[in-house]
């Protein structure tokens, strides 16, 4: 499968998912030879109803009716016009290697086409000719979404070009295009020498051969063989050393199964609270606040009524009583009685009596001119006494 075909399937599955104007994959890893190779394949891969505009730095350029290629912003410019004239069942795929200042409306419009769209679309094309459990391996390790779907491609084209009988030696030789170390022994169980040839290669990235070398032999001719290259060197250096010769078990040990956590412990039992305190006992009641509150709750006499003191006779004996004047009626003149002394509900004592007749005078109001008498004064002898008016 060749990059610019993966480009126009995940354009295409992107479009049917949602429709709208077009899908714009930009920036993206382009170089000119792809730029024309995307517009000779896109109108056959994605039908009559698309326009395709692409823009990679020294593509030669081409300009059809609905094909553009151009080395810069003459892409923008097409597709932009393009856009504005669209029908109801056409689509714009714009892509274009670098961001264009004049392609500041194509962002706004095309729906974007992200890295992993790729990946996905190269996961489930109908063109991938890897082996079914060499592309469930990758999908486990995480490969499948991690790498780059430039690199996926290459390793597809590398791999499906070779016989059938031979594709799983062609795999694990062309390991390194994905970033791996060469394995011959992919074969034996892909999962596990793929997850234990990634840790390696990771771990050997940037570690110091001279201290690998005092661990693990393989190891360390994995870091020195790595150690300072970049780009397709070090893909060289990675197909320089083969982990056939490592075990699985050596390659990607298993992991340790971890201790069982211990059950938390029981928190303590509570201390039973303490009993409430006893109520108090009540204090004694004094003797003569309990006689007064006992003489309060004893029945009172009754009032003897005026009517049962009235002695019944008939009406011709007092008719004859009033007129005769002889016997006085018990109503005519009643005794008065004095009222009972004042008691205090609280101590049962009688208060002092009140002083009676007019209060004493002040001391500082007992001069002369200021005193009043209380008696009248005496009249001189021989002289009438007249009293003075008031």
């Amino acid at each position: 499968m060749r990059y610019v075909e993966l480009i126009c399937e995940a354009a295409h599955a992107a479009h049917l998912n949602q429709p709208g104007l077009g899908v714009r994959l930009s920036p993206t890893s382009l170089t000119a030879q792809e730029a024309r190779e995307l517009a000779a394949v896109a109108p056959s891969l994605l039908g009559a109803e698309v326009y395709v505009a692409v823009a990679a730095p020294g593509a030669a350029p081409l300009e059809e009716d609905r094909v553009c290629v151009a080395p810069g912003e003459r892409a923008a410019e097409r597709a932009t016009e393009w856009r504005n004239l669209l029908g109801p069942a056409e689509w714009l795929l714009y892509v274009s290697a670098e961001r264009l200042g004049r392609a500041g409306g194509l962002h706004d419009t095309l729906r974007a086409l992200p890295s992993r769209a790729l990946n996905e679309a190269f996961a489930r094309s109908s063109r991938n000719r890897l082996p079914e459990a060499l592309i469930a391996a990758l999908r486990e390790v995480d490969l499948l979404f991690t790498a780059q779907a430039r690199a996926l491609c290459a390793y597809e084209e590398a791999v499906g070009e070779a016989p059938e009988a031979s594709r799983w030696a062609v795999a694990g030789e062309r390991l390194p295009i994905l970033g791996l170390a060469a394995d011959s022994g992919l074969a034996h169980d892909p999962v596990e020498r793929l997850r234990g040839n990634l840790a390696w290669v990771q771990g050997a990235s940037g570690a110091d051969p001279r201290r690998a070398s005092s661990i693990d032999p393989q190891r360390a001719a994995l870091a020195a063989a790595i150690q300072g290259a970049e780009g397709e060197d070090r893909a060289s250096a990675l197909g320089c050393v083969d982990l056939g010769a490592v075990s699985t078990q050596t390659l990607s040990p298993p992991k340790k199964p971890r201790a069982p956590r211990a059950a938390p412990a029981s928190p303590a039992p509570r201390a039973p609270r303490e009993a409430s305190p006893a109520p108090r006992a009540a204090a004694p009641v004094p003797a003569v606040l309990a006689a007064s509150s006992v003489a309060a709750s004893a029945p009172s006499a009754p009032t003897p009524s005026l009517s049962a003191s009235v002695p019944s006779s008939p009406p011709s004996a007092l008719a004859a009583s009033a007129t005769s004047g002889v016997v006085a009626s018990p109503l005519s003149s009643p005794t008065t009685s004095a009222p009972p002394p004042l008691m205090s509900p609280a101590a049962g004592i009688a208060p002092a009596p009140l002083p009676v007749g007019p209060p004493p005078p002040l001391p500082w109001l007992t001069g002369p001119e200021l005193s009043t008498p209380t008696t009248t004064p005496a009249a001189p002898e021989g002289l009438p006494f007249t009293p003075a008016p008031v």
